[in-house]
C-alpha cells in the first residue's frame, strides 16, 4: 500500500515541519471543506482543512528527513510517497466523490 504525503514548513508556527496526508480524511463535519490528516513531532496526528498547506513553503529533504523517519516507524506497513506539491484538483475530485 502507498500513502502520499507532503512536508511543509509552518511559517505561522516557528517553522515547524509538518506532514500533510492530502488523501487521508480526518473526521470532518464539513463536506464542503474536508479535513485531512496532518502530523508533527509535537502534537502528533491532528486534522487540518485541506487547504492548510497551500500557503506554506514546501520543506526541503534535509528539513523533513527526521519527521519522515518517525513516520516510517509509525507506518511500517505502507510505502510513504513524498509529493513535491499539493494536488489540488485530485483532492477536490476525491472529496466530491464521497
Amino acid at each position: 500500500m502507498k500513502t502520499k504525503v507532503i512536508f511543509k514548513r509552518d511559517i505561522n508556527n516557528d517553522n515547524e515541519i509538518v506532514a500533510i496526508f492530502p488523501y487521508v480524511r480526518w473526521n470532518s463535519k464539513s463536506e464542503f471543506m474536508p479535513s485531512v490528516v496532518c502530523y508533527a513531532h509535537i502534537g502528533q496526528h491532528f486534522g487540518v482543512e485541506f487547504d492548510y498547506g497551500f500557503g506554506l513553503p514546501t520543506a526541503t529533504e534535509s528539513e523533513y528527513k527526521d519527521l519522515l523517519k518517525e513516520l516510517k516507524g509509525i507506518y511500517d506497513d505502507t510505502e510513504l510517497v513524498v509529493l513535491k506539491r499539493l494536488p489540488l484538483r485530485s483532492i477536490l475530485w476525491s472529496a466530491l466523490k464521497r
